[in-house]
């Protein structure tokens, strides 16, 4: 299932952390490889790019840095050698990765799985139990005027 709908506080705040890593160079992973900014950032945070591309717009300042209008098209490059300070960022990434996690299981937990107002034929095979069944086929056949079959 794909993220989508409203912005969580935790999957800005993993937004912020994943910008910066990457426009820095000190991703842990080897996944930002040849992918450019929106593509990474759409797969970590497993949404559609477009939705990505809303949200970093050119001019905007996002992780201390101004996105310029080619921001799309620039390809990941990792940094040598990593400094205390990128570590501290990169354990601040993964705390928000972990935050983001719980928030999206969360999220996608309040989503309602059916919004119509029926089930299907094998929705109510799976629900149902054999005696349920026989009950209700009776019951069917008793509304339409027709003789049942004992099973």
């Amino acid at each position: 299932m794909r993220n989508k709908g409203r912005w969580t506080d935790a999957e800005l705040c993993f937004l912020e952390h994943l910008v910066s890593c990457y426009l820095a160079g000190i991703l842990d992973d080897d996944g930002g490889k040849r992918l450019t900014l929106r593509q990474y950032v759409a797969r970590e945070l497993q949404c559609d790019p477009m939705r990505v591309t809303k949200r970093l717009k050119k001019g905007k300042v996002f992780a201390r840095t101004r996105l310029r209008a080619n921001f799309n098209r620039r390809v990941y490059r990792k940094l040598d050698d990593f400094t205390p300070a990128d570590v501290d960022r990169l354990m601040a990434l993964r705390d928000a990765r972990n935050r983001f996690l719980v928030a999206l299981e969360h999220k996608m937990c309040k989503e309602t799985k059916a919004t119509r107002g029926y089930l299907t034929i094998q929705e109510t095979l799976n629900a149902a139990d054999e005696d349920n069944l026989e009950l209700e086929a009776k019951a069917m056949l008793q509304l339409r005027g027709e003789g049942y079959w004992t099973v």
